[in-house]
This record gives structure tokens, sequence and C-alpha cells, in this order.
């Protein structure tokens, strides 16, 4: 059987939040209100929860034309910032039976690219016609049993920095939590 490792991206094999360089760098090109900012106060005054700032922000941004140069942006940053030490954590970790995957509740839109530049699979959050599939806490156990059951995989080793992935990485023969 293939052995799978689980990777979280946020503070873990990055040292920051991603989703919060897509929201600051969109919202240093503008010099007027926008409804990210409004979007972004309401979180800041805890009027909504985290997924739906995530979900309502991307639909905002989606809709701009310079979504992909936003993307491209994070990508890049996210890119030059990965952490060496995590990535030979994962090397030690991996073997040619071994599959990695990033697994986040960062928006698919970027992760991908990052997972494509890595050549890794991924699982991440997305909008799927109206509905938003927030890739966070038990849901990213979920997609994990999901698409790599354990019957056909080994669960050799997870790492994340948030206890809200504890029942992910208590599946896993090795975690790591990095807190």
């Amino acid at each position: 059987m293939k052995k799978l490792n689980a990777i979280d991206l946020d503070n873990t094999l990055i040292p920051f939040d991603s989703f919060r360089i897509l929201v600051v760098s969109h919202l240093k090109q503008k010099k007027y209100l926008t409804p990210v900012s409004v979007i972004a106060l309401m979180r800041k005054m805890r009027m909504i929860g985290g997924a739906e700032f995530k979900q309502r922000v991307l639909c905002c941004l989606q809709e701009e034309e310079q979504y992909p140069v936003l993307i491209h942006e994070v990508v890049r940053q996210v890119m030059s910032a990965i952490r060496s030490e995590i990535m030979e954590e994962i090397d030690d970790e991996t073997d040619e039976d071994t599959s990695n995957v990033l697994i986040t509740a960062s928006p698919k839109d970027y992760v991908k690219l990052v997972a494509q530049r890595l050549g890794w699979p991924y699982m991440a959050s997305e909008i799927k016609g109206k509905r938003f599939i927030h890739c966070h806490g038990k849901k990213k156990l979920e997609l994990l049993l999901k698409y790599y059951p354990e019957d056909k995989f080994i669960y050799n080793f997870a790492i994340s920095d948030s206890l809200s992935d504890l029942p992910l990485l208590q599946t896993f023969r090795k975690y790591r939590l990095l807190i």
C-alpha cells in the first residue's frame, strides 16, 4: 500500500496566513473603501466567522479583473516562504512509496498552483456552485477519508499548527502539532 503524508499550509509549511496575504494585497491596491474592506471589518469585529469571511471575500475577489494577478502574487510569496526545516522533516518521512498531500483551509484558487509547483495533490477550501466548502477541522478529515481511504493508504505522517486539525492528525501513524 502507498503511504500518505498530510501537510498543512498556513503557519506550518509557510510561517504566515496566505489568505491574509491575499486580502492585504487586494486592499493595498485600492485607494478607496471596497466590499472586501467592509467584510474584513466585520470579521475584525467578530460579526462573521472565519468560513463566512473567506466565502464573502472570495466571492468579491473572483469578480475582479485583477484577481489572477493577486493569485500569482500570493503564490510567489508562498513559494518563497516555504520553511526549509519543515520540508526536510517531510522529506525524512517520504520515500518512493509515499504521496504527500497539501491539505488546507486556504482557497483552491492559489493552493492548486502551489501544489502543482510542489508536485503534490491538494485539498483546499472552494466555492462549488453557491456552496462554500471550508476545508477546516473535521472537514479535512472527512475529505481525506473520502479521497484517500484507509484501506488503500497507510496514513504515515501529518503536520499542522492547528488544534482544529487534531482529529486529522490522530489518524496518522506519526504526527506533529506545531504550537
